[in-house]
């Protein structure tokens, strides 16, 4: 009687932590992720294009607040700025419109149709990414 009492007892402690376990991977998998897809690549691919796009406007803070405007992504390239990242990141093409008073660097997907991945994003001196 103990023998299947432990048994049975066992089952339960597996099913609760089953149980949490699949409620904690619902929490981080890219359902769970705002603009997330269900394609490994896809996510990593998102998340890498956000911290880039935020390192881009960082670098034109820095810029508007050494030099008093803000510059293309061309113009940072040639005034040397090493510590930025490529033009691209997988499907994604980035570019900045800026002028005197502002700037947004863009993201573009190039790629063909995956759900949940935005064909353009969007960060302006506010530092907040807006997706479409």
């Amino acid at each position: 009687m103990s023998r299947t009492f432990s048994f049975i007892a066992v089952l339960l402690v597996v099913a609760v932590g089953m149980y949490i376990y699949m409620k904690q991977m619902k929490a981080v998998s890219p359902a769970g992720v705002e603009g997330a897809t269900a394609n490994p690549r896809a996510t990593v691919d998102l998340a890498g294009v956000k911290n880039d796009m935020l390192q881009f406007a960082r670098a034109e803070q820095q810029h508007f607040a050494s030099e008093g405007k803000y510059l293309t992504l061309d113009e940072m390239r040639s005034a040397g700025d090493t510590g930025l990242p490529g033009d691209s990141r997988g499907p994604f093409r980035y570019s900045i419109d800026a002028s005197s008073s502002t700037f947004t660097v863009n993201a573009t997907y190039t790629g063909g149709p995956i759900e949940g991945v935005p064909r353009q994003m969007h960060v302006g001196p506010e530092m907040s990414i807006s997706m479409e």
